[in-house]
């Protein structure tokens, strides 16, 4: 996952320089048409997959299916937060999955606080695609498309302090970020 955003991040600078775009079939393939990778497909595009399991609770299949969904966009967009905390942060990553990409899960709480951070690329969101024919689960694929959004999330100035150890958090030029207002 991290080769293909590399290549296409790569790219992205090399034609952007020049002003030139990429072709329009990588483009479609690896972003358009692409409703499984997750993070940055681009440096204008993050995506993140939210699932949900159907729950009997509900009254009918209609309401079970409507609530999984919900649920299923709620988890893709907390992992949405979770791509943009690492990238705010400047937290190292990498990897063959979201989990070794994204390698802090942070707690409810600091991603509730971080909902409100980030509020305006949020809302900026839609769903690129949901699929609850399965009876028993569903999935939300969520996606971010902006001009210059990864500086836009590194420009964020978060309002909490975020309580985590063992990762580095550098800066360009070596600098540490400060993430913790006092």
């Amino acid at each position: 996952m991290k080769r293909i955003a590399f290549i296409l991040l790569s790219h992205a600078a090399v034609f952007s320089a020049g002003g030139c775009n990429p072709s329009e079939v990588i483009y479609k393939e690896h972003v358009v048409y692409n409703f499984t990778s997750e993070g940055f497909l681009m440096p204008d595009v993050l995506q993140a997959v939210g699932r949900a399991d159907v729950t009997r609770l509900d009254a009918g299949l209609d309401a079970g299916r409507s609530r999984c969904l919900e649920e299923a966009l709620y988890n893709a967009k907390n992992r949405a937060l979770r791509v943009m905390l690492h990238t705010n942060l400047y937290i190292p990553g990498g990897g063959d999955s979201f989990d070794a990409d994204y390698p802090v899960n942070f707690s409810e709480g600091e991603y509730i606080r971080a909902n409100v951070d980030f509020s305006d690329i949020l809302s900026k969101g839609y769903i690129a695609l949901q699929d609850s024919r399965s009876s028993s689960s569903c999935f939300v694929v969520f996606r971010i498309m902006e001009k210059d959004l990864i500086k836009k999330i590194k420009r964020v100035d978060l309002t909490f302090c975020v309580n985590y150890v063992n990762y580095k958090i550098m800066g360009s030029f070596g600098r540490t970020k400060n993430y913790c207002k006092k």
